[in-house]
């Protein structure tokens, strides 16, 4: 099962974590008991709530596929570039960013 972040916890987990950089997203990490999740989508990228949902639904839907095994908190931020690529190459890549966090300790 994979829980989510909530509110209070997201807002310090945004300002005070290490991150990481893809080429389609900013993954956002800190040291948990479990894996936990945030998807943060903006505004300014995606103008239309009917897009932002549709992004956070593919986010999610990765993540249940791959079903993470190590225990983070990850707020996984949407870059620009990944409204211009398809939705295979953002799967890709959201991947690598897990396996290489899975790798850190």
């Amino acid at each position: 099962m994979i829980n989510t972040i909530k509110k209070i916890e997201f807002n310090e987990i945004f300002k005070n974590s290490d991150q990481m950089f893809t080429n389609f997203f900013i993954l956002k990490y800190s040291n948990s008991e479990k894996f936990r999740y945030g998807i943060s989508v903006s505004k300014k990228i995606f103008k239309s709530s009917v897009k932002r949902n549709k992004v956070k639904r593919q986010i999610r839907s990765i993540l249940y596929q791959y079903k993470p095994s190590f225990n983070k908190n990850i707020i996984i931020v949407v870059n620009k570039k990944y409204e211009i690529d398809n939705f295979l190459n953002n799967k890709k890549d959201l991947i690598k960013g897990l396996n290489k966090l899975s790798n850190l300790k």
